[in-house]
């Protein structure tokens, strides 16, 4: 290679000097015409003391944009994700022993606070009941309001309304 000809440094696996066309000036005509030995250094490498190396600041850059486009994506998916996939319509499942003709989940559970024909308090938050609520204990599938006292662990079903259409004996209050 002439040591008169500008050279350009060319991405790689290595580093390689060729020489630039005549016809791609590196610099105005003013700044060529003061020095023929120009040479054009891309972006992403710069001089050091020990040569050239990667200019790690551009490479940065770059996967600071990746990683805010990914978190872009996540945050617009969990907007897009339907409701119905969400909490909403999952059922709580304690870690209880329950026996078979119970529910696998529950809409809600908690200690009863009070008890009435037409409401409950449970975990001190008022629920209404429907006029056909089903009782249910371990023992009885058809059990009554009486059964149910004061700090009994009850599990809940309700329905589209939020009004409570079950209502489970999982624990008896200890006395």
């Amino acid at each position: 290679m002439r040591a008169d000809l500008p050279v350009r440094l060319t991405m790689g696996t290595g580093y390689a000097l060729q020489p630039v066309c005549a016809a791609q000036p590196l610099r105005p005509e003013s700044e060529q015409r003061q020095n023929k030995n120009i040479i054009h250094w891309n972006a992403s490498y710069e001089r050091s003391s020990w040569g050239m190396k990667p200019n790690t600041t551009d490479r940065h850059h770059r996967i600071k944009q990746i990683v805010a486009g990914i978190a872009l994506a996540l945050i617009i998916a969990g907007i897009c994700i339907p409701a119905g996939v969400c909490a909403g319509e999952r059922k709580i499942r304690g870690e209880w022993i329950l026996p078979e003709n119970y529910p696998d989940g529950f809409d809600g559970y908690g200690y009863i606070n009070r008890i009435a024909a037409d409401e409950v308090v449970i975990d001190e938050a008022l629920h209404r009941v429907s006029p056909a609520i089903i009782y249910a204990t371990p023992n009885n599938i058809m059990a009554k309001m009486g059964d149910f006292t004061e700090g009994d662990l009850v599990g809940y079903l309700t329905n589209s309304e939020q009004v409570i259409v079950s209502l489970w004996l999982i624990e008896k209050a200890r006395r």
